[in-house]
């Protein structure tokens, strides 16, 4: 692999949605209760919810549109 770089995935919270992860009054998600009754809230993995909504589509689904788009593009210069 010499003169070659290597390509690797990101993997972590980017700054984007580091506010929606972690932020409890500024995140796009729903609101998180810390306190209640003046005492702290145990967290319950049976009532844990995703923070951000779900996208319908993956990544993966958005690069082969991409590469479709950018195939669709090429083939007109050429033309």
């Amino acid at each position: 692999m010499e003169g070659k770089i290597p390509f690797e995935a990101f993997v972590g919270v980017g700054p984007r949605r580091f506010f929606d992860l972690f932020s409890l009054t500024l995140s796009a998600g729903y609101v998180i209760e810390r306190k209640k009754d003046g005492k702290l809230s145990e967290w319950q993995p049976i009532n844990a919810a995703p923070r951000l909504q779900l996208q319908p589509t993956s990544y993966l689904d958005h690069e082969i549109l991409a590469l479709e788009t950018v195939k669709k593009l090429r083939l007109k210069s050429d033309a």
